[in-house]
């Protein structure tokens, strides 16, 4: 267990569980390390601590580091560093503090996964955002579709619309390319995400014959 000097006895900072059980067991001494930490480092190792535990979802993982970074930023380093995890790591559960409450409680309850719900939050708008979210637990969304649908919803393709349009199957959407250009009409920004990559040659003979048609397409 680690623990830190106070006077003259010591306080655990981590290791609650492990002093516990050997008390349980009815150990009257436990191998311990002695840290000299200022109160920043203890609060990183007993964040840490918590963080490590196997049974943690990303929702816990996100409240114990927003409890632990509050309003200091230069606590995300500490903490990543502590963690031997990445700053983006860090920074990415903190996101997920800003999403909706019904996707929050979706993530907690192993209804999404992390990436899902991440794309899903992308969405600003809240009848699409919700309706998205009962289809993604319905059909249980991979990432591919989640990015398709989302993909789909900025091209603008679902105004006025009002039900969740079918995706493709995993197959066509795993050789499917995101694409994006400006409307001829209208001029606003699209993207489509159903585009398949092909191969053509450099100096194809039937290139005149398929320009247009590949021109309105793209």
């Amino acid at each position: 267990i680690n623990v830190v000097p106070r006077g003259e006895r010591y306080e655990v900072v981590a290791g609650h569980r492990r002093l516990l059980a050997l008390r349980f067991l009815g150990r009257e001494h436990a191998p311990s390390i002695v840290r000299n930490l200022d109160a920043d480092g203890i609060a990183a190792m007993m964040a840490t601590e918590n963080l490590e535990r196997a049974d943690t979802n990303p929702v816990e993982e996100a409240l114990l580091i927003g409890r632990f970074v509050g309003e200091d930023e230069t606590r995300i380093a500490l903490l990543a560093k502590r963690m031997n995890r990445s700053v983006d790591w860090i920074k990415g559960r903190l996101n997920i503090l800003g999403y909706d409450e019904a996707i929050i409680a979706a993530l907690r309850d192993g209804m999404l996964s992390l990436t899902v719900a991440d794309l899903i939050s992308q969405v600003t708008d809240d009848e699409w955002r919700n309706l998205f979210l009962h289809d993604a637990i319905a059909h249980s969304w991979t990432k591919l579709t989640a990015e398709y649908q989302v993909n789909v919803w900025k091209s603008g393709a679902l105004d006025g619309k009002t039900e969740v349009p079918e995706a493709p199957a995993q197959e066509a959407l795993r050789q499917s390319v995101a694409a994006s250009a400006l409307c001829a009409k209208c001029g606003r920004q699209a993207v489509h995400p159903n585009l398949r990559s092909v191969f053509i040659h450099m100096e194809c003979p039937n290139e005149d014959q398929h320009e247009e048609e590949r021109t309105i397409e793209a």
